[in-house]
């Protein structure tokens, strides 16, 4: 019950940037998705500086790139990458401080356990015998991700979430803890305190709450509840967000411009015959 009463929501701006990562490698999944997929791909290709070998998309504007934090045929992105919000509405430069706080050992620990015994692609076999390096380089490309794909669109990416939030919380305000738990994935099951979901056939984890609290962190670019891939990580679930088409059609997609009206010649008369 202490740990049903510790239960929080919050949204993330770094958990938006490194899942948005799934939107750019898999666009024909994410179709409510494609106008931003069209001006985040062309993003990094323009900003000065940007390591793009050590994202997820493997085509930049036709550009070959290695690949990734984000593996390939799992999704699964390390840990430490998206550090759990320690508030409901974080600050992106805190959640960055603290991504370069990771020490250097459990930075690339997170990054060889997302792999789970695969190869390294080059780039990060090229920074792993220096921890601190592969952390630091990691952390300079997620924030210049961040700078030109997510950033001038947190604001509306932000309200999403908060109103999901909002509902989430009605929710368990008029139906109780088990209904919102069941109502994150079609596979979440709640029987006799624990919260059993299904994630990634080969990710099988427990984590027990044991007064750490547990969080809720909505995103728009989960199709279903994910969680972390460490075991020892702060129980949190990522739920897919409702409301992005939304979102999208007030403005996200490009905008037709709207027709010249000749004030001149007035509205035209519509033939009866």
């Amino acid at each position: 019950m202490d740990d049903l009463a510790d239960m929080r929501f919050a949204c993330s701006p770094l958990l938006e940037t490194a899942t948005s990562l799934w939107a750019l490698r898999r666009a024909d999944q994410y179709a409510p998705h494609l106008p931003w997929v069209r001006r985040a791909r062309a993003a990094p290709a323009a900003a000065d500086g940007l390591d793009t070998a050590l994202l997820a998309e493997p085509a930049v504007e036709d550009t070959a790139l290695l690949a990734e934090p984000a593996v390939e045929d799992t999704g699964w992105i390390p840990d430490f990458i998206t550090p759990r919000p320690a508030s409901p509405l974080p600050d992106v430069r805190d959640e960055l401080r603290r991504v370069r706080e990771t020490p250097p050992e459990k930075a690339l620990s997170d990054v060889r356990t997302a792999y789970a015994g695969r190869a390294l692609p080059p780039r990060l076999a090229e920074l792993a015998p220096a921890p601190r390096a592969l952390r630091d380089a990691v952390a300079e490309a997620v924030e210049g991700y961040w700078e030109v794909a997510v950033a001038p669109h947190w604001p509306r990416m932000r309200a999403v979430l908060e109103a999901d939030m909002v509902h989430r919380a009605r929710l368990l305000a008029q139906q109780g803890a088990a209904a919102l738990l069941t109502s994150l994935d079609p596979t979440a099951v709640w029987r006799d305190g624990e919260l059993t979901l299904f994630v990634h056939r080969d990710l099988h984890l427990g984590a027990a709450v044991r007064g750490r609290g547990f969080w809720l962190v909505p995103t728009p670019f989960a199709t279903h509840a994910v969680s972390p891939v460490g075991p020892d990580e702060p129980p949190t679930i990522a739920c897919p967000a409702a409301g992005w088409c939304c979102t999208r059609e007030r403005g996200w997609a490009t905008r037709r411009r709207p027709r010249r009206r000749d004030h001149r010649r007035g509205p035209r008369a519509r033939s009866a015959g």
